[in-house]
């Protein structure tokens, strides 16, 4: 996991559009009670052990219950950035990464109301560099846990951040992200090789 540094205008205008997503609506999600295990490093050896077992992609069968699947194992609202914000993180991690924007993809953004989650999940689909432009309302309420060399790292929210990491391949990237008491907005980059 690596952190970069953006342009203060960027943060500036990056939290701006957030703080519009996260109070102007109220969040109407179903979160399970028992979120803080699913998001643990115990929550992450269940998943192992069952991938391991029925050789599935976890985020998108586990439920932790041992029940069927019947609702998404998310709690999160996809979000669309607006067109200009868009090109100007493109240009942003362009300028940092000294990278063509053509190699620079979007891939999605979420809002993560207070309490909600994403599950421990991988992504070996979509190989390359992951860049996450991250607002939380509350700092350190929130994080990116993760697991790196078979050992857990938990990365705390701090207000505007910027973190990037390798997925894929050979390499697989676990990640779970939890909101904590804080509304956090992501919106996630792929930076192709």
């Amino acid at each position: 996991m690596r952190t970069l540094h953006a342009s203060k205008e960027l943060r500036t205008k990056f939290t701006e559009a957030a703080r519009i997503i996260t109070t102007d609506q109220e969040p109407n999600l179903q979160i399970p009670h028992n979120v803080p295990y699913i998001v643990s490093e115990a929550g992450l050896r269940e998943v192992l052990t069952r991938r391991l077992k029925s050789d599935f992609i976890a985020d998108e069968t586990v439920k932790y219950t041992g029940e069927p699947v019947e609702q998404s194992t998310h709690a999160r609202y996809v979000v669309q950035p607006g067109k200009y914000i868009d090109e100007d993180m493109r240009e942003e991690l362009s300028s940092l990464l000294s990278c063509p924007t053509n190699r620079i993809k979007r891939q999605t953004s979420y809002w993560y109301p207070p309490g909600s989650y994403l599950q421990w999940s991988v992504k070996p689909n979509f190989p390359g560099w992951r860049v996450y432009f991250v607002y939380a309302d509350r700092p350190n309420e929130s994080f990116l846990r993760y697991m790196e060399n078979g050992a857990i790292q938990t990365n705390f929210n701090t207000g505007f951040d910027l973190k990037m990491f390798y997925a894929g391949d050979e390499k697989e990237f676990w990640h779970t992200i939890y909101a904590g008491r804080s509304n956090v907005l992501i919106s996630s980059y792929n930076v192709l090789a």
